[in-house]
């Protein structure tokens, strides 16, 4: 369900390079912290580089990008080695007061991808 690319995680020769380099075809959970831990490495955070339209490819040529693009490679990734992967956002209030859940801008709930039998797992790839 989540294996299918979308126009800004296709994974073109260079994503599929790279994610042959930094992960394998029968990947631990760990394997998938290091992969975060490279994109991280190679994709600089710096914003107002990228655009919501950015491509995971574009990102990568760049070696520049934010959040964003950190998960449309982390994804693009995982989908060129045949793992699942999905995008989920959101923000979180860790709460200010008693029972407060509020929506608070600048907090990432992070990047969901399958890892077989083990079930979900959440990556939030910027923060690697």
């Amino acid at each position: 369900m989540f294996s299918v690319a979308t126009p800004l995680t296709e994974a073109e020769e260079t994503v599929r390079a790279f994610a042959a380099s930094h992960l394998r075809q029968k990947a631990r959970a760990e394997d998938f912290l290091g992969l975060a831990g490279a994109i991280c490495g190679t994709v600089e955070y710096q914003s107002g580089i990228t655009e919501v339209t950015s491509t995971a490819a574009h990102a990568l040529e760049l070696g520049r990008g934010v959040c964003q693009d950190h998960a449309h490679l982390f994804i693009a990734c995982c989908r060129a080695r045949g793992v699942p992967a999905r995008y989920v956002s959101g923000y979180v209030d860790p709460g200010h007061g008693r029972g407060s859940r509020k929506a608070m801008p600048g907090r990432r709930l992070g990047r969901r991808r399958r890892l077989g039998e083990r079930g979900r797992h959440a990556i939030a790839c910027s923060d690697a």
